[in-house]
């Protein structure tokens, strides 16, 4: 199910839809913004780096069929 809970510190989760099936993890917010910008694809940035993958995270994605974490 589809929450449209503010997750406070994910970066980019305000352009996440429930029809979204692909998205990209990414350490960073200006990883975010690059590869928005030069992809076009779906892309949120983890709250504390790439060093922890909270639960609330891995819940809000579970209805994703691909996603990449991207560590730059």
């Amino acid at each position: 199910m589809f929450d449209r809970i503010d997750y406070q510190g994910l970066f980019g989760w305000n352009r996440v839809k429930p029809t979204d099936t692909e998205i990209i993890l990414t350490a960073s917010e200006i990883d975010v913004m690059i590869i928005q910008q030069e992809t076009g694809r779906l892309a949120i940035a983890l709250p504390k780096g790439d060093s922890i993958l909270p639960q609330k995270v891995c819940d809000a994605i579970h209805f994703m069929s691909l996603f990449l974490l991207v560590c730059i």
